[in-house]
């Protein structure tokens, strides 16, 4: 893959030539329920407080405080825009990734939760802060993960969605590999044994009541797949690797759309019409059905963005590191205007 160096990223070089307009202070703070502590970034806007505030959440994988993928930082660049635009941010380092403590292989996405939560009760410590203009914007896992939170914890005044999940972990998985085959023009029939095999296989995740029973029953679809030239052994190794961790299972397992219902605080949920890992025909209307009574909800899709919210071509994941753009500032610009109205 041809992927631009860290020179060719100019959002990221614009900050590092110029950050006037807020401090950046390396923090730190306790997760007592995990004992762990967690580090990251709080940038405060200069002058007169205190600011509303949000906190970025990443999604799935070893993501540090900036959410770095392929020398991209989507969640510096979201930072610096919104801090330019009076708005305090903290975002972190996940558990066991970068300066935080923890097991990152051992934690589940309600783990990561709870990790969000601690931020929200350092946050109440910070006088700089407007601890009653508080918000959450997740990305990805993090927009399953925003709204868990605030079902929960009435300290969360709004939050963002960026590509955040609508469906089941199984039926989003389901979802996903029919949109990267129709993109890369996969035989019908291929796909369509493909997509029988990965069926047979969330539900043996999904019907099974621990990791050991998935892990029996997974074993003969994988064996019938490998049969059937759909993956090869070490694809197949892998995959029963994945499949049994207590993340996915618990993953395949959770439904956001309960939660989504019982939210009354203002939502904003975004998804590029290019995304083929949260794709937004599946998962825009049934967020906009669960949040149906919420009067104060807003679900829009972006014409022409991925994934990581970069402006693009096709949406398949070989371009998120050739494109030299880390986060589309129309993007940026819609989350900065809805989250000010909501904290004026």
């Amino acid at each position: 893959m041809n992927i631009c160096s860290a020179e060719q990223r100019p959002q990221e070089a614009v900050i590092t030539s110029d950050n006037s307009v807020y401090d950046t202070l390396e923090i730190s703070f306790p997760n007592p329920a995990a004992q762990i502590k967690l580090a990251g970034s709080l940038s405060l806007p200069r002058g007169k407080g205190p600011f509303p505030v949000v906190i970025l959440i990443a999604g799935s994988g070893p993501m540090n405080r900036d959410e770095e993928n392929l020398q991209h930082k989507p969640f510096l660049v979201l930072a610096d825009h919104l801090g330019r635009r009076g708005i305090a941010v903290l975002r972190f380092d996940k558990r066991g990734v970068g300066k935080s403590e923890g097991n990152l292989a051992l934690a589940r996405t309600s783990d990561f939760a709870s990790d969000v939560h601690a931020a929200i009760t350092y946050l109440r410590t910070r006088a700089e802060v407007d601890i009653n203009k508080l918000g959450l914007i997740g990305h990805s896992e993090g927009g399953t993960i925003a709204p868990m939170l605030a079902a929960e914890n009435n300290a969360v005044h709004f939050i963002v969605m960026m590509a955040g999940s609508g469906l089941r972990g199984d039926q989003l998985i389901l979802a996903q590999t029919r949109a990267r085959d129709s993109l890369l023009k996969v035989p019908r029939a291929e796909s369509g044994k493909k997509l029988a095999a990965l069926e047979k296989a969330m539900h043996a995740i999904s019907s099974s009541g621990n990791l050991a029973e998935s892990e029996q029953a997974l074993k003969p679809i994988l064996s019938a797949a490998i049969a059937d030239k759909l993956m090869s052994q070490p694809e197949a190794d892998e995959r029963l690797a994945v499949y049994t961790t207590a993340w996915f299972r618990e993953f395949v397992l959770y439904d956001p759309r309960p939660v989504l219902k019982k939210l009354t605080i203002p939502v904003l949920a975004l998804a590029g019409s290019l995304d083929i890992s949260i794709p937004s025909r599946q998962h825009l209307p049934a967020i906009q059905e669960a949040l149906h009574n919420n009067k104060r909800a807003t679900v829009q899709e972006i014409p022409q963005l991925n994934h990581m919210f970069q402006t693009a071509v096709t949406g398949d994941f070989s371009e998120f590191g050739k494109i030299k753009e880390t986060m589309s500032p129309r993007a940026m610009k819609m989350i900065s205007t809805w989250i000010k109205h909501q904290v004026k």
